[in-house]
């Protein structure tokens, strides 16, 4: 799928209409450390536009409205919502402001990554940043975006596939747990469907994202193998 990484937004229509006439969805997304993943949090993406007033930093300082310093203000209040007992996380990927050191700056722009465990946290913290609020009251917000991928909450259904997938596994001598993960997948939406899904059967790694990512060579024959004979027992 060429479009994962940026939120699936062509290709998700073809994932779930293929989803509704299958029994089980197997996702090859890597897996951490030999773990099978049957659960992943939603992803959020937000935009977050600030608009100032430009002036001259030195001749005009008091009439300008740094949308720069609001920015910081709304970073810090954005951050601050992140609460790890609730699995909740905010992170501000990205920021843009300004022009020049000698003016006041009149625009500022964020990038907003938002995770949840629950579709009830997810609408919460929707609510919120969609709310937010300027800290100076002549700078003026513009706030857009929403839940991009549902949350995968674990279930029966998907406990009985990872059984299913732990029991193929033991045969081909591994021994496999499950896990979940704040990073999202398709899986995110074939489970939110109510199909039972099991992700985590690609190459064994971790540090996603980081300069230290790494990948286990030797896992290729072992997961290959694993994917096969689970695709075996599932089509019996």
């Amino acid at each position: 799928n060429s479009d994962e990484e940026v939120g699936s937004p062509t290709s998700r229509q073809y994932i779930e209409q293929e989803a509704a006439r299958s029994d089980a969805v197997l996702i090859l997304e890597p897996s951490r450390e030999g773990a099978l993943v049957t659960w992943r949090k939603g992803v959020g993406r937000f935009e977050l536009d600030i608009q100032g007033v430009a002036s001259h930093s030195g001749a005009a300082h008091e009439r300008g409205v740094s949308a720069v310093e609001e920015l910081a203000h709304q970073i810090l209040r954005l951050e601050a919502m992140t609460d790890y007992g609730r699995g909740t996380t905010i992170n501000i990927g990205a920021i843009q402001g300004g022009s020049v050191v000698n003016v006041r700056p009149g625009s500022a722009w964020a990038a907003i990554d938002l995770r949840v465990s629950t579709v009830k946290e997810g609408q919460r913290m929707t609510q919120a940043i969609l709310g937010l609020n300027p800290v100076n009251p002549k700078a003026t917000l513009l706030v857009s975006g929403g839940m991009n991928r549902p949350p995968w909450e674990p279930s029966s259904e998907g406990d009985a596939l990872f059984e299913r997938a732990r029991r193929v596994g033991k045969s081909l001598g591994l021994e496999l747990w499950s896990a979940g993960t704040g990073g999202g997948s398709d899986g995110n939406f074939t489970a939110a469907l109510g199909i039972p899904t099991l992700d985590g059967l690609g190459i064994v790694g971790n540090d996603a994202h980081a300069l230290t990512e790494w990948v286990d060579m030797a896992s290729l024959p072992r997961r290959a193998a694993l994917l096969a004979e689970l695709l075996l027992d599932l089509g019996t």
